[in-house]
């Protein structure tokens, strides 16, 4: 389900691609949301727990943790003691996570000696660009390839 919102205060973006909906009262409590890579994920240092109160399609405010998440696939608590239910969705305090843009296409060719990348995009929901990781077969360690954020 697509929250349909829009990222208000403490975040600069919001899932577009699944929220869940809470019911019912409560006097203290917190909400743990998973993510994995579907979910347009690659920072997880700047994700947040995303809550509105006024509905999907409301403004959602950062229920934190401030320091976001770690590792994938994984769980994002929030830190702030909730005195209301409502909707909650992945949330980002920087652009880094695109929650999540849709590839229609992407290719990879060696030409020359160097690897050109194509693709092309469905959707972009407060799609800032794109910038390139590269990494060595079977290693964990990632290394930024462009030095600047390719437009959208």
């Amino acid at each position: 389900m697509n929250p349909n919102g829009s990222a208000g205060s403490g975040l600069a973006v919001i899932s577009s691609l699944r929220y869940w909906q809470g019911s019912g009262s409560i006097s203290s409590g917190s909400i743990t949301l998973p993510y994995d890579t579907d979910d347009g994920v690659s920072v997880t240092g700047d994700l947040r727990v995303a809550h509105s109160t006024t509905g999907a399609g409301g403004s959602y405010s950062s229920e934190g943790p401030s320091g976001g998440g770690s590792g994938i696939p994984g769980t994002l608590t929030s830190d702030v003691a909730l005195s209301s239910l409502g909707h909650f969705t992945l949330g980002s305090v920087t652009t880094d996570n695109s929650l999540p843009v849709s590839l229609t296409s992407f290719t990879a060719n060696v030409e020359f000696s160097k690897i050109i990348l194509n693709w092309q995009t469905e959707s972009e929901i407060d799609n800032q660009g794109f910038t390139i990781y590269h990494t060595d077969k079977d290693k964990d360690n990632w290394t930024k390839a462009n030095d600047n954020t390719i437009p959208c």
